[in-house]
């Protein structure tokens, strides 16, 4: 309720521009049709403001992960093998820990005694 009211207050008062940005916020997101509806957006207006923010949010976020991709990849590149490792042993680990913690608990729950009400 406290997240509707701030998105209901924050699209009254900036209408077309909270459209557009609520593109990059989650809550805004699904709301802004909603809203824009409730508060008698014209039509024209927020399909501008939705398609424009639609198209920013999906080009900024593919560029931006897309590079963020290729600094990994060269970063990364000199420490496959050790993060191979790290992440093999990693895996064998919590398995191992973790059938541990699951035969001890089986144990305890046979020789706990239970209650028939």
């Amino acid at each position: 309720p406290d997240h509707l009211a701030r998105a209901e207050q924050t699209f009254a008062r900036h209408g077309v521009w909270a459209v557009f940005f609520g593109r990059f916020i989650a809550l805004m997101r699904f709301l802004a049709g909603p809203l824009a509806g409730a508060l008698h957006v014209p039509y024209r207006r927020f399909l501008l403001a939705n398609a424009t923010g639609g198209l920013v949010w999906a080009f900024a976020t593919t560029y931006l992960l897309y590079h963020l991709g290729r600094v990994a990849e060269h970063w990364l590149k000199n420490f496959s093998w050790a993060g191979l490792a790290v992440a093999l042993l990693a895996g064998v680990g919590s398995t191992w820990w973790l059938r541990r913690r699951a035969h001890h608990t089986a144990e305890h729950d046979e020789t706990v005694p239970t209650r028939n009400p």
